[in-house]
C-alpha cells in the first residue's frame, strides 16, 4: 500500500499557488435534468495552496457547494494560449435549477437506439464537448433545429405529424387478387443500402 502511494506521488503533477487548473465534474452534483448533461471539465480554477502530499485547496465559485480541498487526480493543467480568457459563466437558474449553457449543436448520432447530440458548451471550448440525450436539450430547441437546417442529412427525430401521415396513407390488402398482383420479389433490390435503393 505504501508503495503505491509513493509511486502515485511520483506520477502526479505539481501544481504551484497561482496555477490554473481544470477540475473533473465526475461525482460532482450540479442540477441537471441527467447526471451527463454539462462540461466534463468545470474551471478553470485558481490553486490557492498545496495540502498534503497530493491534496489541492482551489478558489472555487460559491455556486460550486463542493469541499475546496481536492486530490491531484481530480486536476488537470489549464494551458494559458497567451490570450486573457475570463473564467466560463456559472451555470444559470431555469425553473428553480442550474443550468449550463449550450453554445453550439455539433453533430448528431444514434446510439443504442437513442437519438444523441454532441454539444458544445458556452465558455468550456472543445475540452468540454460531450454526447447529450436529445431529450435533455429541450432548452436548447432553437440550436437544435438550427443544426438539422445545416445539416439535413444528420440523423434526427423522426416527428409525430411524420407518424401520423404514414398511419394515413398505410392501406392493408382487401382481396387475394390484389395481392398477388403486386410486383415480384427482387433479391438484388432488396439487399441494396438505403443510399443505393434511393438511386435504383
Amino acid at each position: 500500500m505504501k508503495e503505491d502511494y509513493e509511486a502515485a506521488k511520483k506520477r502526479a503533477h505539481v501544481f504551484k499557488p497561482g496555477d490554473m487548473v481544470w477540475l473533473s465534474s465526475k461525482d460532482i452534483k450540479v442540477h441537471q435534468p441527467s447526471p451527463k448533461l454539462g462540461p466534463r471539465q468545470l474551471g478553470p480554477f485558481k490553486v490557492l495552496e498545496k495540502v498534503g502530499e497530493l491534496d489541492y485547496k482551489l478558489e472555487l465559485p460559491h455556486w460550486l457547494k463542493i469541499h475546496p480541498v481536492l486530490h491531484v487526480n481530480r486536476l488537470s493543467p489549464w494551458h494559458d494560449q497567451g490570450v486573457s480568457k475570463p473564467p466560463p459563466p456559472k451555470p444559470v437558474q431555469v425553473d428553480g435549477e442550474e443550468e449550463y449553457t449550450v453554445e453550439k449543436i455539433l453533430d448528431s448520432r444514434l446510439f443504442r437506439r437513442q437519438l444523441q447530440y454532441k454539444v458544445r458548451w458556452k465558455g468550456y471550448g472543445a475540452a468540454g464537448d460531450s454526447w447529450e440525450p436529445a431529450a435533455n436539450l429541450d432548452h436548447a430547441s432553437a440550436l437544435v433545429k438550427k443544426f438539422h437546417r445545416e445539416n439535413p442529412e444528420a440523423p434526427r427525430k423522426l416527428a409525430a405529424t411524420n407518424f401520423e401521415s404514414l398511419a394515413a396513407s398505410f392501406r392493408p390488402f382487401h382481396t387475394e387478387t390484389e395481392y398477388l398482383y403486386l410486383a415480384p420479389y427482387d433479391r438484388a433490390k432488396a439487399d441494396l443500402t438505403w443510399e443505393e435503393g434511393r438511386r435504383a
